[in-house]
């Protein structure tokens, strides 16, 4: 697995609409595309494309234009798959097949990239594309042809947790291992598949998971919140906190346990840093969200059986 990074910001100013267009878009996203400021210092455009032999990721955002996949464009490169294309700008138009689908802001649709379309935004890009083997989806149950353009609304139900999913996992699979980035776009697919509408007794844990996926990654991003709690989480992530609790228990372990042992491990992590040997113990509990100095000297001596101190000193 492999990632590879567009920035048109290491581009000359005049060159960079030139330089999105040849190398980003015809050579690496099979699109013939047209921007409003082709030589235009203003224009920027940056992409983030992770591939993988069973999958590929892009992370795109760029100034505003149109793409449009002609047929020479596809007989020169096809993607063999089915893309799931997360909307993360104002909007988009997607034109294929002779259908029209407008996409908000955190809509999901399920195409066919190596048919003819037209796409032209609201506004500036900002999209997520996962190209999964079509195989994938309909081994899930996806209910209908994946070569079917579809539009998946934010306010469908399932909907909106496979938009939250897919955009955290865009933003790290290039952290995973192979494996483990097999199995989050696995769940991503299974994900769609429910928000198209699929039933299996096993998507009920997929979901699950993905829940539980999301909330450890935002309690890792916000752990330095003294204020954060279940209910925040929860409505951070547009879940009860019920359905947050649930996606904890079969791990064994609850929100309060797991948000605790982030908070002990970035302090140790602190303690034994070179770089943070001037901060004081108390500066480093509050800042990773420690609310209370006895009580953070008690709960960092029960997991790791020495003081703060003893641990910065063995470090030094």
């Amino acid at each position: 697995m492999q990632t590879q990074f567009y920035d048109t910001a290491s581009q000359p100013l005049m060159r960079r609409g030139e330089f999105w267009l040849d190398e980003v878009c015809a050579r690496h996203l099979g699109v013939y595309g047209k921007t409003y400021v082709n030589s235009n210092p203003l224009f920027y455009g940056r992409m983030d494309l992770t591939s993988d032999p069973a999958f590929s990721v892009t992370r795109l955002t760029c100034s505003a234009g149109t793409g449009h996949r002609r047929p020479e464009d596809v007989r020169r490169w096809t993607h063999d798959s089915a893309v799931i294309y997360i909307q993360r700008g104002r909007g988009a138009v997607w034109r294929q097949r002779g259908r029209e689908l407008v996409l908000r802001s955190g809509d999901v649709m399920v195409a066919n990239p190596d048919e003819p379309y037209d796409v032209a935004t609201d506004g500036d890009f900002d999209l997520i594309s996962f190209f999964v083997p079509r195989s994938l989806l309909t081994g899930h149950f996806y209910p209908s042809d994946p070569d079917r353009p579809r539009l998946l609304s934010r306010e469908q139900p399932g909907s909106d947790l496979a938009s939250r999913f897919g955009t955290d996992l865009a933003g790290r699979i290039g952290e995973l291992s192979a494996p483990e980035a097999q199995a989050m776009v696995d769940a991503m697919a299974r994900l769609v598949a429910v928000a198209a509408g699929a039933a299996a007794p096993a998507h009920g844990a997929a979901v699950r998971r993905a829940r539980l996926d999301q909330a450890r990654a935002y309690i890792e991003r916000n752990m330095g919140d003294p204020a954060l709690t279940p209910a925040s989480c929860a409505k951070a992530l547009g879940v009860s906190v019920r359905a947050l609790h649930m996606a904890f228990e079969p791990t064994g372990e609850s929100f309060s346990q797991v948000l605790q042992q982030y908070r002990l491990e970035r302090c140790y992590v602190l303690l034994r840093s070179p770089t943070a040997g001037g901060r004081a113990v108390s500066d480093i509990a509050f800042a990773c969200g420690f609310g209370s100095l006895a009580g953070f000297y008690r709960a960092f001596s029960r997991s790791y059986g020495a003081s703060p101190t003893d641990i910065r000193a063995e470090a030094a």
